[in-house]
């Protein structure tokens, strides 16, 4: 199983909802039983506009 997280800037105040996400999705998949953890693939400061621009989100889609 993997997930998704992503912030469109390196502001401060976004720093703490991406470490949000990437606890929450990394601690749901650890913690459901039948569940193998993959990755939580990361864009930290992309722009969700192009998702060619979003290079874990491309590594996610040609890891799927």
């Amino acid at each position: 199983m993997a997930a998704y997280a992503r912030v469109s800037t390196l502001a401060d105040e976004q720093e703490e909802s991406f470490e949000t996400q990437y606890r929450y999705y990394h601690k749901l998949i650890n913690m459901t039983s039948g569940w193998n953890f993959v990755d939580v693939y990361a864009d930290h400061g992309f722009s969700g506009s192009c998702a060619e621009n979003r290079p874990a989100f491309m590594r996610m889609i040609k890891d799927s």
